[in-house]
């Protein structure tokens, strides 16, 4: 009798352990299916060893190294990469800022993050994994198709921490519009086209909404700067053209009673340019040549906004962008992907870029060409036509 309970509370404890239990990647597809499919209309769940590829990228190697990351789909890939110095996308002197009770403003310690840069066998596009806070993100080159690599937890809360999921980001879903429909257009100057690089400096804010989508600081200052640093990858690899976008200041907003926080509530496209507008009345902020805001906020009807194009140089206080971190899908999923291509294009409209249709490039009004080959239509229209030469940036 006590050999027979023994035994049924053995069976009980394993059947308890084995419903509390992680799935491994082979069982995930059909697991996290239905909530992956809001997001993703072809993707592949693996099993990746971060910790290993964390102690690679903390060595800083200024040799190439070699890193399969062991897809099954993708058995062959090998990379071939080294340090990527992200000191250099920083002003001297960058401070992130919180802005909390009483528009108190608080200088807090971002997280060390590390990058790698290489190529997949012998593509010439480049490759980048990046890591902070026990996560890796990577985009991954083979010929036009650009592979996005994320965290699984990025789309499932409770996902297994070493589950990742692989996708070519033209199968991301967005619904909605992708441009705003009054994008406000200055003068067209002639141009002295010069290639020497360019330095933009960026300032960033994110706002409440988007605070209370992280319900921390760090997670949200991190989810920015990762943003900002493929943002500024996309707009050289893309197009080819030579300029540096550097962070010359981060603000957070992590208390909705401050004076000056804007914008309050939900918004909707016809009222929330005018609402970030307001804070070109704040000169602590208007330090950038460009202003982005990343908002939380779930705009009706838009993703993305630029205003002040072709009038950066004359008054670049007055230049902004601003980006959704979500979608409003169903999943409710931090799109960080899209946010990467969202922050290039809208930048592209603040220094004078137009939309190009020509060809797959960063500014075309299609999201879903914007991330493939270079848009040599593109790059001829920011050098030739709206550059304005070396005196502008």
């Amino acid at each position: 009798m006590k050999s027979s309970s023994l035994l049924l509370a053995v069976m009980a404890i394993a059947i308890l352990y084995s419903s509390c239990a992680k799935p491994d990647a082979a069982n995930s597809e059909n697991l996290y299916h239905d909530q992956l499919s809001k997001d993703l209309r072809n993707y592949e769940i693996f099993t990746l060893d971060q910790e290993s590829l964390l102690a690679i990228a903390q060595t800083k190697p200024q040799t190439a190294v070699k890193i399969n990351l062991n897809i099954p789909s993708h058995p062959d890939w090998e990379l071939t990469m080294v340090d990527d110095d992200l000191k250099q996308y920083d002003e001297p002197g960058f401070q992130a800022i919180e802005i909390g009770p009483n528009d108190v403003r608080t200088v807090i310690q971002e997280p060390e993050r590390f990058a790698l840069e290489g190529k997949l066998l012998d593509n010439q596009l480049n490759s980048y994994l990046t890591f902070s806070l026990g996560k890796v993100e990577g985009l991954i080159h083979e010929g036009e198709v650009e592979y996005s690599l994320q965290p699984l937890t990025n789309f499932i809360a409770d996902a297994s921490d070493d589950l990742y999921v692989i996708f070519d980001g033209r199968d991301e879903i967005v619904d909605g519009n992708v441009c705003g429909n009054n994008e406000v257009q200055g003068e067209i100057k002639e141009a002295t086209p010069t290639r020497a690089i360019k330095n933009i400096y960026i300032t960033y804010l994110g706002d409440y909404q988007m605070y209370t989508r992280f319900w921390n600081t760090t997670n949200c200052q991190n989810w920015m700067y990762w943003r900002y640093y493929y943002a500024n990858k996309r707009y050289n690899a893309y197009n080819g053209i030579q300029f540096n976008m550097i962070r010359r200041s981060a603000y957070l907003y992590s208390w909705s009673g401050s004076a000056n926080y804007n914008p309050k509530t939900t918004s909707n496209s016809g009222t929330f340019v005018n609402e970030c507008s307001a804070f070109y009345n704040y000169g602590w902020f208007n330090e950038g040549n460009v202003n982005y805001f990343f908002t939380g906020d779930n705009v009706s009807g838009v993703w993305g906004r630029a205003d002040g194009i072709s009038r950066m140089c004359s008054d670049p206080s007055q230049a902004f962008s601003f980006g959704e971190v979500g979608t409003g899908t169903a999943s409710g999923t931090n799109k960080t992907y899209f946010g990467q291509n969202l922050m290039a294009h809208e930048v592209g409209h603040t220094i004078a870029a137009y939309h190009d249709q020509s060809s797959n490039n960063y500014m075309h009004k299609t999201y879903t060409n914007w991330n493939t080959s270079c848009g040599s239509s593109a790059k001829t229209n920011f050098w030739a036509k709206n550059l304005w030469g070396s005196s502008c940036l």
